[in-house]
């Protein structure tokens, strides 16, 4: 059981290493959004991706130690973190629960930074889609072609 524990105890590391490089790169993206900078939009975008699916396979990797956690402490093998740490020994208990609590507050910075993104990539759109418009390149005629 120590084993499962100093792995699960890896793998939550790596994850909040990952969860706060993404954060990073969504401040990257907001400010080449903000520079109009489509070259570092698309190199920040494109390190995500990489990000992603690293983080990807660390949490089925994640999932198959608390599995294995889970079924050596006699629990359901969809057992939460926070369910096998309940049972689990005093000191894996003392290691993994500050693991656990600072991979959930990277998460939450993440999907904080991940909703401004969000509105940042929605208005420049609509802006873009404004001055497409306005040059006649959407469905109407554009401001250009009615007042010339």
């Amino acid at each position: 059981m120590r084993d499962l524990c100093a792995r699960l105890g890896e793998l939550l590391s790596r994850q909040e290493e990952i969860v706060q490089e993404l954060c990073t790169g969504v401040e990257r993206q907001i400010a080449a959004l903000q520079d109009n900078d489509l070259e570092a939009l698309t190199a920040a975008v494109q390190g995500q991706s990489h990000l992603a699916a690293e983080l990807a396979a660390l949490e089925g990797a994640r999932r198959d130690v608390q599995e294995a956690l889970a079924a050596a402490l006699g629990l359901r093998p969809d057992a939460s973190l926070w369910t096998i740490l309940a049972w689990a020994p005093a000191e894996a208990r003392a290691e993994l629960a500050p693991l656990g609590e600072r991979l959930r507050a990277a998460l939450a910075a993440l999907r904080d930074t991940n909703n401004i993104c969000r509105v940042m990539t929605r208005r420049a759109l609509e802006c873009n889609t404004r001055v497409l418009e306005a040059l006649g390149y959407g469905g109407e005629a554009g401001l250009l072609d009615r007042t010339v």
